[in-house]
């Protein structure tokens, strides 16, 4: 005898397939995302940063919940691979999406911007940190935002920014940071720049004298003996020879010649002392800004 299929199994048996299929190809999204993840952490901790970075990316072409979290990882590895360019691109790319204002990733977008030497972007961002936050990261921006300003040799506002970090201080151990920050302001801005061109000019008028501004003084005075020495020899063959006297052309081309080599020499020395000394200028400064918490 022959049975009969009710009908009501049957779109039992129809609907638990389509719910197996569904399920079976949601698990392989699931288990890709996890992972990608642990790959992530592998790489990571074998300082594989960029690599590491662009795995992530994978998961970020879906606008998810876990979309912040995600983006704020990979710029950070990209900073740490020494591609902030890359850290910016992905953080504004995620900052323009709608009605996505997180401070934590305009900081490190900030962040990025240092790393490029952009101080000017750097302070503006993080400006608008400190002043839409009121946790502990607009601390951290207004001081941060006064580093930049210090790199720029912006003195009066890195001081406004230092003194908008110290109303938000809620620490000891801040407030003794502050002030440390502070001397480490003061003292830099006191520190003279020295320039090419003045050293040059102070050379083209009295040779050795630009060496003497640049600090160098016994190559200043020996600069002026030499020149004097062989302008004068110069001199005493002209008017001892007149026109034609070999003695004093010689010594007349050698004193043109080191003239010249001195304004130039001049110009160079203070453009060393002056990276010398913003090279010096910039570590302390990041030494400081570091101890008090800055990135």
């Amino acid at each position: 005898m022959n049975s009969v299929v009710s009908p009501l199994f049957v779109a039992r048996m129809i609907i638990t397939m389509v719910c197996a299929v569904f399920s079976a190809a949601a698990q392989p999204s699931v288990m890709s995302e996890d992972r990608v993840i642990g790959f992530v952490d592998y790489l990571e901790q074998l300082g594989e940063y960029r690599r590491a970075a662009n795995e992530l990316q994978r998961l970020l072409v879906n606008d998810g919940p876990a979309s912040d979290t995600l983006t704020l990882r990979a710029g950070s590895l990209f900073i740490r691979a020494d591609a902030p360019e890359l850290a910016e691109l992905i953080l504004r790319r995620r900052l323009t999406s709608p009605a996505q204002s997180s401070m934590q990733l305009r900081y490190l977008l900030a962040h990025a911007l240092y790393r490029q030497r952009r101080y000017s972007d750097a302070a503006m961002e993080l400006g608008t940190v400190a002043v839409a936050d009121s946790s502990q990261l607009s601390y951290s921006a207004s001081l941060f935002s006064s580093l930049c300003r210090a790199e720029q040799r912006s003195w009066s506002d890195a001081r406004s920014d230092l003194q908008r970090a110290g109303m938000l201080a809620v620490t000891d151990e801040q407030r003794t940071a502050i002030g440390a920050l502070r001397t480490v302001i003061d003292e830099s801005s006191g520190i003279p720049q020295k320039s090419p061109f003045v050293a040059g000019l102070l050379s083209g008028i009295v040779p050795g004298l630009g060496k003497v501004y640049t600090g160098h003084t016994v190559d200043g005075v020996l600069s002026f003996l030499t020149i004097a020495g062989f302008g004068y020899a110069a001199y005493d063959g002209f008017a001892t020879d007149g026109s034609s006297s070999v003695r004093g052309w010689v010594f007349g081309c050698l004193a043109s010649g080191l003239y010249l080599g001195n304004i130039y020499g001049s110009a160079l020395s203070a453009s060393i002392v002056r990276d010398e000394a913003t090279r010096q200028l910039q570590m302390r400064l990041r030494t400081a800004f570091s101890i008090a918490g800055v990135p």
